[in-house]
Protein backbone atom coordinates (compact mmCIF):
# COMPACT_ATOMS: atom_id res chain seq x y z
CA UNK A 1 0.00 0.00 0.00
CA UNK A 2 2.87 2.47 0.59
CA UNK A 3 4.43 1.78 -2.70
CA UNK A 4 1.22 2.66 -3.92
CA UNK A 5 1.26 6.14 -2.32
CA UNK A 6 4.79 6.84 -3.15
CA UNK A 7 3.94 6.38 -6.72
CA UNK A 8 1.20 8.73 -6.66
CA UNK A 9 3.24 11.06 -5.04
CA UNK A 10 5.98 10.74 -7.87
CA UNK A 11 3.29 10.89 -10.75
CA UNK A 12 1.77 13.70 -8.42
CA UNK A 13 4.84 15.60 -8.39
CA UNK A 14 6.25 15.03 -11.73
CA UNK A 15 2.86 16.19 -13.84
CA UNK A 16 2.93 19.57 -11.33
CA UNK A 17 6.32 20.19 -12.18
CA UNK A 18 6.48 19.25 -16.10
CA UNK A 19 3.22 22.00 -15.93
CA UNK A 20 4.29 24.69 -14.06
CA UNK A 21 7.50 24.59 -16.63
CA UNK A 22 5.58 24.12 -19.86
CA UNK A 23 2.56 26.23 -19.28
CA UNK A 24 3.54 29.64 -20.77
CA UNK A 25 2.86 32.65 -19.21
CA UNK A 26 1.06 35.69 -20.54
CA UNK A 27 3.26 37.67 -22.58
CA UNK A 28 2.09 40.97 -20.13
CA UNK A 29 2.62 39.05 -17.18
CA UNK A 30 6.64 40.97 -17.44
CA UNK A 31 7.43 41.00 -13.55
CA UNK A 32 10.36 38.14 -13.59
CA UNK A 33 10.00 37.26 -9.82
CA UNK A 34 6.62 35.93 -10.74
CA UNK A 35 8.32 34.00 -14.14
CA UNK A 36 11.28 32.92 -11.58
CA UNK A 37 9.26 31.24 -8.57
CA UNK A 38 6.88 29.43 -11.37
CA UNK A 39 10.14 27.62 -12.83
CA UNK A 40 11.66 27.40 -9.25
CA UNK A 41 8.37 25.48 -8.23
CA UNK A 42 8.21 23.81 -11.07
CA UNK A 43 11.78 22.43 -11.12
CA UNK A 44 11.13 21.72 -6.60
CA UNK A 45 8.13 19.56 -7.71
CA UNK A 46 10.34 17.56 -9.95
CA UNK A 47 12.89 16.93 -7.38
CA UNK A 48 10.39 16.10 -5.30
CA UNK A 49 9.37 13.44 -7.00
CA UNK A 50 13.23 11.94 -7.58
CA UNK A 51 13.74 12.34 -4.18
CA UNK A 52 10.80 9.98 -3.09
CA UNK A 53 11.51 7.30 -6.49
CA UNK A 54 15.16 7.43 -4.71
CA UNK A 55 13.76 6.86 -1.26
CA UNK A 56 11.36 4.09 -3.02
CA UNK A 57 14.03 2.22 -4.84
CA UNK A 58 16.33 2.26 -1.04
CA UNK A 59 14.03 1.43 1.05
CA UNK A 60 14.77 -1.34 3.04
CA UNK A 61 12.10 -1.36 5.97
CA UNK A 62 8.36 -1.09 6.45
CA UNK A 63 9.25 2.40 8.06
CA UNK A 64 11.04 4.36 5.48
CA UNK A 65 12.52 6.62 7.85
CA UNK A 66 14.28 6.64 11.33
CA UNK A 67 13.88 8.99 13.83
CA UNK A 68 14.98 12.53 13.12
CA UNK A 69 16.47 11.03 9.89
CA UNK A 70 18.73 13.45 8.33
CA UNK A 71 17.28 13.14 5.09
CA UNK A 72 13.85 13.79 5.96
CA UNK A 73 14.82 16.78 7.95
CA UNK A 74 16.96 18.58 4.94
CA UNK A 75 14.15 17.96 2.78
CA UNK A 76 11.55 19.48 5.06
CA UNK A 77 13.82 22.65 5.96
CA UNK A 78 14.53 23.38 2.23
CA UNK A 79 10.69 22.59 1.39
CA UNK A 80 9.78 25.40 4.43
CA UNK A 81 12.53 27.85 2.70
CA UNK A 82 11.09 27.13 -0.45
CA UNK A 83 7.27 27.73 -0.03
CA UNK A 84 7.89 30.92 2.48
CA UNK A 85 9.65 32.67 -0.31
CA UNK A 86 7.54 31.61 -3.49
CA UNK A 87 4.70 33.26 -1.41
CA UNK A 88 6.57 36.17 -0.15
CA UNK A 89 7.68 37.27 -3.71
CA UNK A 90 3.60 38.26 -4.62
CA UNK A 91 4.21 40.58 -0.85
CA UNK A 92 7.38 41.90 -1.16
CA UNK A 93 9.08 40.54 -4.04
CA UNK A 94 12.29 42.65 -3.30
CA UNK A 95 12.97 40.81 -0.04
CA UNK A 96 13.27 37.45 -1.91
CA UNK A 97 17.02 37.65 -2.76
CA UNK A 98 19.74 35.31 -3.12
CA UNK A 99 21.05 37.04 0.03
CA UNK A 100 18.34 36.55 2.37
CA UNK A 101 17.85 32.83 0.83
CA UNK A 102 21.11 32.22 1.79
CA UNK A 103 20.90 34.23 5.08
CA UNK A 104 17.72 31.61 6.18
CA UNK A 105 19.55 28.05 4.51
CA UNK A 106 23.25 29.06 6.56
CA UNK A 107 21.66 26.65 9.22
CA UNK A 108 20.51 23.71 7.40
CA UNK A 109 24.05 24.08 5.43
CA UNK A 110 25.46 24.27 8.62
CA UNK A 111 24.40 20.96 9.69
CA UNK A 112 24.66 19.11 6.62
CA UNK A 113 28.59 20.02 6.83
CA UNK A 114 28.76 19.16 10.24
CA UNK A 115 26.82 15.70 9.93
CA UNK A 116 28.76 14.44 7.15
CA UNK A 117 32.34 15.33 9.27
CA UNK A 118 30.55 13.82 12.05
CA UNK A 119 29.32 10.28 10.52
CA UNK A 120 33.19 9.88 9.25
CA UNK A 121 33.57 9.51 13.20
CA UNK A 122 31.06 8.25 14.73
CA UNK A 123 28.35 5.46 13.85
CA UNK A 124 24.93 6.58 12.28
CA UNK A 125 22.49 4.99 13.90
CA UNK A 126 19.32 4.01 12.59
CA UNK A 127 16.56 3.89 15.38
CA UNK A 128 12.39 3.43 15.22
CA UNK A 129 11.30 3.91 18.41
CA UNK A 130 11.50 6.27 21.93
CA UNK A 131 13.51 3.75 23.99
CA UNK A 132 15.92 2.94 20.93
CA UNK A 133 16.36 6.71 20.65
CA UNK A 134 16.86 6.84 24.98
CA UNK A 135 19.07 4.13 25.01
CA UNK A 136 21.42 6.25 22.03
CA UNK A 137 21.10 9.09 23.24
CA UNK A 138 24.43 9.71 24.10
CA UNK A 139 25.68 9.26 20.39
CA UNK A 140 27.13 12.40 18.86
CA UNK A 141 25.46 11.78 15.13
CA UNK A 142 21.88 11.00 16.97
CA UNK A 143 22.11 14.45 19.31
CA UNK A 144 23.67 16.24 15.89
CA UNK A 145 19.88 15.49 14.57
CA UNK A 146 18.34 16.10 17.75
CA UNK A 147 19.33 19.30 17.53
CA UNK A 148 18.95 19.88 14.09
CA UNK A 149 15.23 19.18 14.23
CA UNK A 150 15.15 21.75 17.15
CA UNK A 151 16.47 24.21 15.20
CA UNK A 152 14.19 23.05 11.88
CA UNK A 153 11.45 23.77 14.22
CA UNK A 154 12.58 27.37 15.46
CA UNK A 155 13.28 28.28 11.48
CA UNK A 156 8.81 27.68 10.87
CA UNK A 157 8.21 30.05 13.35
CA UNK A 158 10.66 32.45 12.04
CA UNK A 159 9.44 31.73 8.66
CA UNK A 160 6.03 32.48 10.26
CA UNK A 161 7.03 35.85 11.96
CA UNK A 162 8.49 36.74 8.34
CA UNK A 163 5.33 36.34 6.96
CA UNK A 164 3.11 37.99 8.88
CA UNK A 165 5.77 41.08 8.76
CA UNK A 166 5.41 41.31 5.20
CA UNK A 167 1.93 40.60 4.77
CA UNK A 168 1.52 43.78 7.43
CA UNK A 169 3.64 45.94 5.54
CA UNK A 170 1.99 45.04 2.14
CA UNK A 171 -1.52 45.30 3.37
CA UNK A 172 -0.54 48.83 4.81
CA UNK A 173 0.54 49.94 1.30
CA UNK A 174 -2.16 48.70 -0.61
CA UNK A 175 -4.44 50.67 1.66
CA UNK A 176 -2.79 53.78 0.57
CA UNK A 177 -3.60 52.80 -2.97
CA UNK A 178 -7.00 50.86 -3.12
CA UNK A 179 -10.38 51.29 -1.22
CA UNK A 180 -11.37 47.89 -1.37
CA UNK A 181 -8.36 46.04 -0.44
CA UNK A 182 -9.99 42.51 -0.22
CA UNK A 183 -9.39 40.87 -3.45
CA UNK A 184 -5.43 42.47 -3.52
CA UNK A 185 -4.80 40.75 0.21
CA UNK A 186 -3.58 37.16 -1.60
CA UNK A 187 -5.47 35.56 1.03
CA UNK A 188 -5.31 32.35 -0.92
CA UNK A 189 -1.42 32.76 -0.52
CA UNK A 190 -1.62 33.23 3.15
CA UNK A 191 -3.47 29.65 3.39
CA UNK A 192 -0.92 27.95 1.67
CA UNK A 193 2.09 28.98 3.52
CA UNK A 194 0.53 28.47 6.75
CA UNK A 195 -1.37 24.91 5.91
CA UNK A 196 2.72 24.66 4.04
CA UNK A 197 3.63 25.41 7.82
CA UNK A 198 1.35 23.04 9.38
CA UNK A 199 3.04 20.34 7.10
CA UNK A 200 6.10 21.10 8.46
CA UNK A 201 5.08 20.58 12.08
CA UNK A 202 3.48 17.16 10.89
CA UNK A 203 6.91 16.35 9.46
CA UNK A 204 8.71 16.45 12.55
CA UNK A 205 6.09 14.58 14.15
CA UNK A 206 6.21 11.97 12.08
CA UNK A 207 10.25 12.13 12.53
CA UNK A 208 9.65 11.54 16.30
CA UNK A 209 7.44 8.72 15.79
CA UNK A 210 7.77 7.07 12.08
CA UNK A 211 5.45 4.68 11.09
CA UNK A 212 4.22 3.68 8.05
CA UNK A 213 0.43 5.09 8.15
CA UNK A 214 1.87 8.70 9.58
CA UNK A 215 4.26 8.29 6.18
CA UNK A 216 1.53 7.18 3.72
CA UNK A 217 -1.03 10.25 5.22
CA UNK A 218 1.83 12.83 4.58
CA UNK A 219 3.19 11.66 1.44
CA UNK A 220 -0.56 12.27 0.30
CA UNK A 221 -1.06 15.47 1.88
CA UNK A 222 1.98 16.78 0.25
CA UNK A 223 1.20 15.62 -3.12
CA UNK A 224 -2.15 17.06 -2.71
CA UNK A 225 -0.68 20.50 -1.56
CA UNK A 226 2.00 20.44 -4.47
CA UNK A 227 -1.68 19.96 -6.62
CA UNK A 228 -3.06 22.41 -5.08
CA UNK A 229 -0.06 25.19 -4.86
CA UNK A 230 1.07 24.55 -8.93
CA UNK A 231 -2.77 25.19 -9.95
CA UNK A 232 -3.35 28.20 -7.76
CA UNK A 233 0.08 30.03 -8.37
CA UNK A 234 -0.69 28.94 -12.54
CA UNK A 235 -4.32 30.14 -12.37
CA UNK A 236 -3.17 33.20 -10.53
CA UNK A 237 -4.24 36.61 -12.21
CA UNK A 238 -1.20 38.39 -12.45
CA UNK A 239 -2.13 40.56 -14.98
CA UNK A 240 -4.31 42.62 -12.59
CA UNK A 241 -2.12 42.97 -9.80
CA UNK A 242 0.74 44.45 -12.11
CA UNK A 243 -1.51 46.71 -13.51
CA UNK A 244 -3.26 47.61 -10.45
CA UNK A 245 -0.40 47.83 -8.02
CA UNK A 246 2.54 49.78 -9.76
CA UNK A 247 2.45 52.74 -7.75
CA UNK A 248 3.37 49.98 -4.91
CA UNK A 249 6.73 48.74 -6.85
CA UNK A 250 7.86 52.69 -7.58
CA UNK A 251 11.11 53.96 -6.10
CA UNK A 252 10.39 56.53 -2.69
CA UNK A 253 11.55 59.49 -4.71
CA UNK A 254 10.02 62.64 -5.14
CA UNK A 255 8.33 62.81 -8.88
CA UNK A 256 7.38 66.14 -10.47
CA UNK A 257 4.07 67.65 -9.38
CA UNK A 258 2.09 70.75 -10.19
CA UNK A 259 3.32 73.05 -7.23
CA UNK A 260 0.99 75.70 -8.66
CA UNK A 261 -1.93 74.72 -6.52
CA UNK A 262 -1.60 74.61 -2.59
CA UNK A 263 -2.31 72.05 -0.03
CA UNK A 264 -5.90 73.92 0.60
CA UNK A 265 -6.67 74.10 -2.88
CA UNK A 266 -5.94 70.53 -3.13
CA UNK A 267 -8.32 69.62 -0.24
CA UNK A 268 -11.02 71.99 -1.46
CA UNK A 269 -10.69 70.12 -4.56
CA UNK A 270 -11.18 66.70 -3.16
CA UNK A 271 -14.28 67.63 -1.19
CA UNK A 272 -15.90 68.06 -4.58
CA UNK A 273 -15.33 64.88 -6.09
CA UNK A 274 -17.95 61.88 -5.15
CA UNK A 275 -15.55 59.55 -6.68
CA UNK A 276 -15.60 57.86 -3.27
CA UNK A 277 -18.74 56.52 -3.54
CA UNK A 278 -17.46 54.33 -6.68
CA UNK A 279 -17.17 50.65 -5.54
CA UNK A 280 -13.53 50.06 -6.02
CA UNK A 281 -12.48 52.93 -6.29
CA UNK A 282 -8.48 53.68 -6.75
CA UNK A 283 -5.94 56.32 -5.68
CA UNK A 284 -5.16 56.33 -9.41
CA UNK A 285 -8.93 57.42 -9.67
CA UNK A 286 -8.39 60.64 -7.88
CA UNK A 287 -4.81 61.28 -8.89
CA UNK A 288 -6.38 61.52 -12.46
CA UNK A 289 -9.32 63.45 -11.79
CA UNK A 290 -6.71 66.17 -9.72
CA UNK A 291 -4.20 65.83 -12.46
CA UNK A 292 -1.66 65.30 -9.59
CA UNK A 293 1.00 62.07 -9.23
CA UNK A 294 -0.41 59.13 -6.77
CA UNK A 295 2.55 59.51 -5.56
CA UNK A 296 2.02 62.75 -4.37
CA UNK A 297 -1.61 62.29 -3.53
CA UNK A 298 -1.45 59.42 -1.29
CA UNK A 299 1.87 61.70 0.82
CA UNK A 300 -1.08 64.34 1.00
CA UNK A 301 -4.43 62.49 2.08
CA UNK A 302 -1.33 60.82 5.02
CA UNK A 303 0.22 64.15 6.39
CA UNK A 304 -3.41 66.09 6.16
CA UNK A 305 -5.88 63.52 7.27
CA UNK A 306 -3.31 61.29 8.73
CA UNK A 307 -4.90 58.37 7.45
CA UNK A 308 -4.27 55.97 4.57
CA UNK A 309 -6.43 56.41 1.03
CA UNK A 310 -8.50 53.60 2.47
CA UNK A 311 -9.18 54.84 5.71
CA UNK A 312 -10.01 58.23 4.53
CA UNK A 313 -12.43 56.96 1.75
CA UNK A 314 -14.45 54.93 4.24
CA UNK A 315 -14.60 57.63 6.64
CA UNK A 316 -16.04 60.23 3.69
CA UNK A 317 -18.60 57.32 2.79
CA UNK A 318 -19.93 56.77 6.48
CA UNK A 319 -20.06 60.98 6.73
CA UNK A 320 -22.15 60.53 3.01
CA UNK A 321 -23.76 57.70 5.17
CA UNK A 322 -24.97 59.83 8.17
CA UNK A 323 -25.81 62.43 5.66
CA UNK A 324 -28.07 60.70 3.91
CA UNK A 325 -29.65 59.27 6.84
CA UNK A 326 -30.85 62.47 7.86
CA UNK A 327 -32.27 63.18 4.28
CA UNK A 328 -34.03 60.06 3.86
CA UNK A 329 -35.05 58.55 7.38
CA UNK A 330 -36.93 55.86 5.44
CA UNK A 331 -34.40 54.61 3.62
CA UNK A 332 -33.28 50.88 5.09
CA UNK A 333 -30.04 49.88 5.34
CA UNK A 334 -29.29 48.20 2.29
CA UNK A 335 -30.00 51.29 0.48
CA UNK A 336 -27.87 53.56 2.36
CA UNK A 337 -25.16 51.24 1.69
CA UNK A 338 -25.23 50.84 -2.07
CA UNK A 339 -25.64 54.73 -2.16
CA UNK A 340 -22.70 55.59 0.24
CA UNK A 341 -20.56 53.18 -1.93
CA UNK A 342 -20.48 49.65 0.50
CA UNK A 343 -20.79 46.66 -2.10
CA UNK A 344 -21.62 44.24 1.01
CA UNK A 345 -24.27 44.99 4.09
CA UNK A 346 -21.60 43.48 6.62
CA UNK A 347 -19.12 45.64 5.41
CA UNK A 348 -21.12 48.94 5.71
CA UNK A 349 -21.54 47.37 8.88
CA UNK A 350 -18.42 46.69 10.29
CA UNK A 351 -16.84 49.63 8.48
CA UNK A 352 -19.72 52.37 10.42
CA UNK A 353 -19.04 50.84 14.02
CA UNK A 354 -15.41 50.79 13.60
CA UNK A 355 -15.63 54.44 12.63
CA UNK A 356 -18.35 55.92 14.60
CA UNK A 357 -17.92 52.95 17.55
CA UNK A 358 -21.77 52.68 17.35
CA UNK A 359 -23.98 50.29 14.76
CA UNK A 360 -26.23 51.66 11.84
CA UNK A 361 -29.34 51.42 14.00
CA UNK A 362 -28.21 52.66 17.18
CA UNK A 363 -27.11 55.79 15.05
CA UNK A 364 -30.15 55.93 13.38
CA UNK A 365 -32.45 55.92 16.71
CA UNK A 366 -30.89 59.23 18.13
Amino acid sequence: MLDIIYYFNIFGCLTMGMALLLIQTAPQLINPHYRNAKRFLGIASIIVALCNALILYNRVQESVADIFAMPVLVAAQLQAALFTFIVLILFHSPYVCRRNILRHLCPTLFFVGLYLLTILLFPDVRIYSVDEYIANITNPVLLLRTVFAATYLTQIVIYVRLFRREQRNYIAKIENYFSDTDKYEFRWASRLFYEAACIGIAVLVFSIFPAPLFDGIITVVITVYYFDFGVRYINYQYKLYYEALPAIEEKEESQPAKESEGDKELEDEMAKLLLYLQQGVVLGDYAEALHIPERKLSVFINSTYGVSFKRWVNNKRVEYAIEQMAKHPDYTMERIAELSGFAHKSHFCKIFREITGGSFTEYKNR
